[in-house]
């Protein structure tokens, strides 16, 4: 296999500069009996999440585990997922059929532990309105130029460095730091 330098372009930043939307649905997952959602963010925390468009988690759903699928949509009462970059929406659930949100501890290819979760039992899940809703794609470039890229999406983590998914002649990877992991659709 070739060695390829990738540069990974950080644009962890979240906007409507992708996609204009009028829809500003998020999921949060908070705490229950917590009402306070001051520094709830877009990152694991004990406290709460939001859950936005083009984020990529973890999720168990009618009993049913859907590992690395990006939150297509979100409405008052639907959520629609597809796995990592696919382009079609495969899933459509209602909201209260989510069970539980799994963050996994990943470090340059390395599983750590524990693999928090969220679960429906300890965390109110619940659509709101979130002004800055969907991530950005990110650019993984394959020359200092950035002129030969491929877009990506961000897969959200317990701790550690953010993680991009990306679709690249056929097959998809992982760039989780220095570390590039071929990843198998199920």
């Amino acid at each position: 296999m070739k060695s390829i330098s990738i540069l990974l372009l950080l644009s962890f930043f979240i906007g409507s500069s992708y996609s204009q939307n009028i829809n500003k649905n998020a999921i949060l997952l908070i705490k229950k009996n917590t009402t306070d959602t001051s520094g709830i963010n877009l990152g694991f925390m004990d406290k709460g999440i939001y859950l936005i468009k083009n984020g990529i988690y973890n999720f168990k759903i009618g009993g049913k585990k859907y590992p690395l699928h990006r939150i297509v949509d979100i409405t008052n009462d639907s959520l629609f997922i597809t796995w990592t970059t696919d382009s079609l929406t495969a899933h459509k659930f209602s909201i209260s059929e989510i069970e539980k949100v799994i963050f996994p501890s990943l470090n340059n290819g390395v599983t750590g532990f524990p693999h928090p979760t969220m679960s429906s039992k300890k965390f109110d899940i619940k659509v709101v309105e979130l002004e800055d809703n969907s991530f950005n794609k990110s650019k993984v470039c394959f020359n200092e130029s950035c002129d030969d890229y491929v877009d990506a999406f961000l897969y959200i983590v317990h701790g550690y460095s953010p993680k991009y998914i990306y679709k690249e002649k056929g097959e998809y990877h992982m760039q989780d730091g220095s570390v590039n992991i071929k990843l198998v659709k199920p």
